[in-house]
């Protein structure tokens, strides 16, 4: 299956599959949906096109029976990963429900309506980093002078941000020492701009590393060598090699990635772990966190947090359970 619809391809594409795609990108951009995921879900559909194209008779998506859109789950089942499998399935069923619900589109019934992503089995543990083992990295990349690998540790803990969200920070917004919030960026599912909020480390670590780096015409607070724009794996590699440095310091192997950091923000601030908070283990407010998690619910947030099922039973009983 190919990434990428060449202009070859697309030309050929059935007309009416065009104006339908025109249709709902207009309706994503009236729904103010972040650009980045109008442009996942417009190449998820052109790749559906190109598929109806070449396997189909290049007919009309709205002429097309349950039974061709299993195929097609076949067909990129086969071909790509679970996530990407769902994320293609997902975006060919928002767009069929569009056209269900258009006034001007002729789509009486949504025949891919019931079908089914593939359910992600998660074979990788998740690595949670307790405060003290955040501290001890944090003031060895200091030691080091590896202060941007500081800001991106500091910045990520701070504010439980994912990794794409931490790459869209500015440098600008650090001029003033007492800000306590980035400039603003797109989060995952949020159609509106909002900050990432951040304390007293990411300060530190920020104008180190600012002072470091010099004057540059890169507004990114991230930058290679000479001030380029870093690229979007820097945070993985970064994790790699702070990952090795924690190894040395703990004196066992422990091996994170970006996302560790965010759940491991979220649990330490839960139970009060966490750095900033005013009053050792005094948590912070469920509200705070959800807030600066970016989640829709408590639920949500919670599941980034330890699976907590049997502390009452090891805290009245001192039985440690082993999974």
């Amino acid at each position: 299956m190919t990434r990428y619809v060449t202009p070859e391809k697309w030309a050929k594409v059935n007309p009416d599959n065009k104006r339908l795609l025109e249709n709902y990108l207009f309706q994503l951009k009236v729904d103010r949906k972040p650009q980045t995921t109008i442009e996942t879900y417009v190449g998820n559909i052109k790749r559906f096109f190109v598929y109806i194209l070449d396997n189909l008779d290049n007919r009309s998506a709205l002429e097309l029976t349950k039974l061709e859109f299993q195929m097609y789950c076949l067909y990129i089942g086969e071909r790509v990963s679970t996530a990407s499998h769902n994320h293609y399935l997902s975006s060919v069923k928002c767009l069929m429900e569009f056209a269900e619900d258009a006034d001007h589109v002729e789509y009486k019934q949504n025949v891919c309506r019931k079908l089914k992503g593939t359910k992600i089995e998660r074979v990788r543990e998740i690595i949670f980093l307790d405060d003290d083992q955040i501290t001890s990295l944090y003031e060895e990349l200091l030691r080091r002078e590896e202060y941007q690998m500081a800001a991106y540790l500091a910045l990520s803990y701070d504010s439980t941000a994912r990794r794409a969200e931490i790459m869209q920070v500015e440098k600008k917004g650090f001029s003033d020492p007492s800000r306590r919030n980035t400039n603003y960026v797109h989060k995952k599912g949020d159609p509106v701009k909002s900050p990432l909020f951040y304390d007293r480390r990411t300060v530190q670590a920020v104008g180190l590393w600012l002072k470091q780096r010099g004057d540059d015409d890169n507004p990114s607070l991230w930058a290679a060598f000479g001030g380029r724009q870093r690229k979007k794996g820097s945070p993985n590699s970064w994790c790699n090699r702070m990952s090795k440095i924690l190894s040395e310091i703990e004196g066992e192997k422990i091996h994170f990635t970006p996302h560790s950091l965010r759940h491991s923000a979220i649990n330490n601030m839960e139970d009060g772990t966490f750095y900033a908070c005013e009053v050792r283990r005094i948590p912070r407010k469920q509200r705070v966190i959800q807030t600066f998690a970016n989640h829709a619910t408590w639920a949500m947030t919670e599941s980034y947090c330890k699976n907590k099922k049997y502390q009452s039973v090891t805290e009245e009983l001192g039985i440690e359970i082993i999974v």
